[in-house]
């Protein structure tokens, strides 16, 4: 979901909010030719240098199907 500026403000005690921390959420595509990581706006990660981090570097050797995305 996008953050969206808005005047008024929510508020209900009921829900329960996460604070936000700095990173980059992307999403992963694995195929049958490789896996590939795309940001929300559509920026290639790999091309980044982001695919060497560690959190990323077991997509390629991940058991799920072939074509499959996933969130890291």
């Amino acid at each position: 979901m996008l953050a969206t500026l808005t005047a008024d403000y929510f508020s209900d005690p009921d829900w329960i909010f996460e604070p936000k921390l700095d990173g980059i959420r992307c999403l992963a595509f694995k195929r049958t030719t490789g896996v590939e990581m795309f940001t929300r706006n559509k920026l290639a990660l790999l091309r980044q240098g982001y695919g060497g981090h560690p959190r990323f570097l077991g997509l390629r050797q991940d058991k799920s199907p072939p074509e499959v995305v996933r969130e890291p």
